[in-house]
């Protein structure tokens, strides 16, 4: 059966489009980076994959192919109780 792959005209810069295939894969354990601040508090963030498109005919200074990742970030923030607004 025949590899059949979502290709599509994709931005890459300032009204710049390439054209790109959507890549199948699997889903991975993405963990939390989470920062501490000299305030106390603590912020947790993680990317969620959306998409992962590889540009045709486009590679980087090591050959390697580009992609182009459509993701969005995840993020939770705990402060200290003096930080925080007093409910009214």
């Amino acid at each position: 059966m025949a590899d059949i792959r979502r290709r599509s005209k994709i931005p890459v810069g300032s009204n710049q489009f390439a054209d790109a295939e959507l890549m199948e894969s699997e889903a991975s354990d993405e963990k939390w980076s989470v920062y501490e601040l000299d305030d106390g508090s603590t912020l947790k963030l993680k990317p969620v994959v959306l998409e992962i498109w590889r540009v045709i005919d486009q590679y980087d200074n090591d050959g390697n192919p580009k992609y182009l990742i459509k993701s969005q970030n995840m993020m939770t923030v705990y402060s200290p109780d003096k930080l925080r607004k007093k409910a009214n």
